[in-house]
């Protein structure tokens, strides 16, 4: 009976500790994430000379989680009058490598993004035909690093309601310059987010010697497509019926000989969910990657996918 009543006091103490610990833990990681998104505001806005103000709400961290969330953020110009707004923004970041001050691994994820303000609004309307008014969009943005092999795997996710989702992610390697520049001038940021010239120009030179590995983009149609194609008909003078299968014709001519015609067919016909793949034997550097982009904005598929596998499936 002693005993047991010993051992239930010791357990007592220790789950108390534990308990202790952890709340005192957590507390110094809620001044900590805190102090440090402040900061973080104060580089953005020094960063824009000023000609932008940030508000937010509160700062609430999960000490195991390893994440700090930040609710009712607000871009504003300098007069206080809001241009973009969030319910949430979460940050999360792990890892280390030994004697590293950059994480391994981080994500930056919001909800509830919208534009607010007329000039941004028009803007993205006139220059990328993008209707943003009264659109939420959710999205993740992130990262993460293997040292040893030196790869990043950064991913994207955006989703607008009504509208799509995108999920991308790629795998790069030849990292390291890169990863070595950030690290050396980690300190120096004190101020603005921002590198000096020289800084700068060697930034971009480890930037070109990145090699992309492969990369995978999936879309999911919520109305989008329909849209679009509704528009070009128009533009067109064309009737949707007649202008689909104008499409395919051109989609034939393009990329017949590669087989992947038949599966943009038939997402043209039942916009759905389409997954895109690409790899290549050696890795690709990022002037060839440049390149392609270039043929895509010309509407050249075969030329853009020349040297690189395409898979393509929809449903």
């Amino acid at each position: 009976m002693k005993s047991k009543l010993i051992v239930s006091v010791v357990s007592a103490v220790v789950v108390a500790g534990c308990v202790g610990v952890a709340g005192y833990a957590s507390h110094q990681a809620q001044l900590a994430a805190e102090e440090g998104f402040a900061n973080f505001v104060d580089k953005v806005e020094a960063t824009f000379d000023n000609e932008i103000r940030i508000t937010y709400g509160d700062v609430k961290t999960d000490l195991f989680g390893g994440n700090a969330t930040v609710s009712d953020v607000v871009i504003r110009s300098p007069q206080g009058d809001p241009a973009f707004s969030m319910s949430s923004l979460v940050v999360t970041s792990e890892g280390h490598v030994e004697g590293s001050k950059l994480p391994t691994s981080a994500e930056l994820a919001f909800q509830d993004f919208k534009v607010v303000h007329e000039a941004p609004l028009k803007g993205l309307k006139r220059r990328m035909n993008l209707d943003l008014e009264n659109q939420l969009v959710h999205g993740t943005i992130g990262y993460q690093y293997n040292d040893a092999q030196d790869l990043m795997q950064p991913y994207l996710k955006v989703s607008m309601p009504g509208r799509n989702d995108v999920d991308i992610s790629i795998d790069v390697s030849n990292v390291r310059g890169v990863w070595n520049v950030l690290e050396a001038n980690y300190d120096k940021l004190d101020d603005r987010i921002v590198l000096d010239r020289d800084e700068n120009h060697e930034f971009k030179r480890n930037i070109r010697n990145i090699r992309l590995n492969n990369a995978d983009f999936e879309y999911t149609n919520q109305g989008e497509i329909e849209k679009a194609i509704e528009r070009l008909a128009e533009k067109e003078g064309m009737s949707v019926e007649e202008l689909v299968p104008h499409m395919s014709e051109v989609i034939d001519a393009q990329l017949g000989e590669s087989g992947l015609a038949p599966e943009l067919k038939k997402f043209l016909v039942n916009p759905g969910k389409i997954s895109v793949s690409l790899s290549a034997d050696q890795p690709v550097s990022m002037e060839d990657v440049r390149n392609s982009m270039r043929y895509l904005s010309r509407n050249h598929l075969k030329e853009a996918l020349e040297g690189i596998d395409v898979s393509i499936k929809a449903n």
